[in-house]
């Protein structure tokens, strides 16, 4: 039976399950039932973002299914065509080359129209079918055009193929259903040690800084080890960029970054536009990294150092890459924990068996249930204990990720991502 996992990302970059399905067949209908389904155990709030290769299928049934969500195609999918697509001209490998470097390089709309009509004129593609409508739909897959969205950093279905990949130690084309429903349980198992093992590093030992940068600190004392380190490298970075101009109006200031970098050890020099607002201390780049990746960018971060900024604001410190993430599905049991490692979820279960009883009561009256919430909130304030209004938004508005689990429907929430990947399903036969 064909297998389609839903895969996002969590606070440590790791790719993790957000759910899977076992389909019947690839067409519309399967595909709408799956997403609907997936739906329901995500309490029907869908996906900011999902990424997917270019099945024709997929894309009606997320339409129909996630109309407000952004879909955009997978990338290397579509870069990796270029071969069997156009290896028949003459011309090859100056159009792949040039190719290449108008889907990568260009820094904006503009920029990528003229370089795509240029190849197509210089190269006589016209009536090239494949290139023609993939230009139709460039706003799914061309990155200029995906940038300015919140995407987790992800361009491209690798992490679903790895996802497949590393199910594969656990299932195979011979895998029962019988047997396949334990070996899901020991993969969730293998991923939520990994995870656990990442959150243990991350809150008890402490990265070194890499200079007396105190931005570089802020960020040291939230972020994961592992977005932590992708800091430290735009960090670094810095000493290849270099202001080349600036102008001031008022409070709001333009510069003129330089970055300087070897390609195929060819040197190469790119431009890039900084934003900066001295009252709030708000600053943009042209890179779009922090918008695409959470990540404050190099170009930004020259910037700062150049108006002598030694803190960011609170906007640029995302609640989903920090180490102390509250986890709310970790208090809910699950098929692959026990009481006996995880004695929380003992109390946890506790806790809202006795809020569960108070509540059947307290909720006929008014009065009572007023002075319940007053009761609690004095409890709250009393210990100073810090309450999310709402369990699916974190204080970056960067909404909901979280897990399903088809044998135990709702027991597996978290609220760190708004972005997954769906892999067109592989095949795995059933038996019996």
């Amino acid at each position: 039976m064909p297998f389609a996992p839903f895969v996002g990302v969590n606070h440590h970059g790791q790719s993790i399950l957000l759910g899977c399905g076992l389909l019947c067949s690839e067409d519309t209908n399967s595909f709408v039932w799956l997403f609907k389904s997936w739906l329901r155990c995500m309490s029907n709030r869908p996906p900011e973002g999902i990424v997917t290769d270019q099945c024709k299928a997929m894309k009606k049934a997320i339409k129909l299914v996630f109309p407000i969500t952004r879909h955009r195609w997978c990338l290397w999918h579509i870069m990796k065509k270029i071969p069997k697509k156009l290896q028949s001209y003459a011309t090859y490998k100056d159009i792949k080359r040039q190719l290449k470097q108008v889907v990568y390089n260009s820094d904006s709309v503009d920029n990528f129209v003229y370089g795509w009509e240029r190849m197509i004129t210089t190269f006589s593609l016209h009536t090239n079918e494949w290139l023609s409508s993939l230009y139709e739909e460039r706003h799914r897959w061309v990155p200029c055009y995906l940038r300015n969205s919140f995407w987790a950093g992800m361009s491209t279905t690798q992490r679903s193929e790895s996802m497949n990949a590393f199910f594969d130690g656990y299932i195979n084309s011979h895998t029962t259903l019988q047997e396949f429903v334990k070996q899901y349980d020991h993969a969730l198992q293998h991923k939520t040690e990994k995870e656990t093992q990442a959150d243990f590093t991350s809150l008890n030992t402490t990265l070194p800084c890499g200079s007396q940068s105190l931005i570089e600190r802020q960020f040291q004392k939230h972020y994961t080890h592992a977005k932590f380190t992708e800091i430290q490298s735009e960090l670094g970075g810095k000493i290849n960029c270099f202001v080349d101009g600036v102008v001031v109006h008022d409070n709001l200031s333009l510069y003129k970054v330089m970055e300087d970098s070897i390609h195929n050890e060819i040197r190469e020099e790119r431009t890039f536009m900084v934003t900066f607002q001295r009252d709030t201390m708000d600053v943009n780049c042209s890179c779009l990294l922090f918008e695409f990746r959470g990540i404050i960018c190099r170009h930004c971060v020259c910037v700062l150092a150049q108006e002598r900024v030694t803190e960011v604001p609170a906007k640029y410190i995302l609640t989903r890459w920090c180490k102390s993430v509250r986890k709310k599905h970790t208090y809910i049991r699950a098929t692959y924990n026990n009481k006996e490692k995880d004695p929380h979820i003992e109390r946890y279960d506790n806790l809202m068996k006795t809020f569960g009883n108070i509540a059947e009561i307290v909720c006929e009256s008014v009065h009572m249930t007023q002075l319940l919430v007053d009761n609690l909130s004095s409890f709250i304030n009393k210990h100073g204990l810090q309450i999310s209004s709402s369990p699916y938004v974190d204080n970056n508005s960067h909404i909901q990720e979280q897990h399903l689990y088809d044998s135990n429907i709702g027991h597996d929430v978290d609220t760190t991502t708004n972005t997954v990947q769906i892999q067109r399903p592989k095949s795995v036969k059933r038996k019996g």
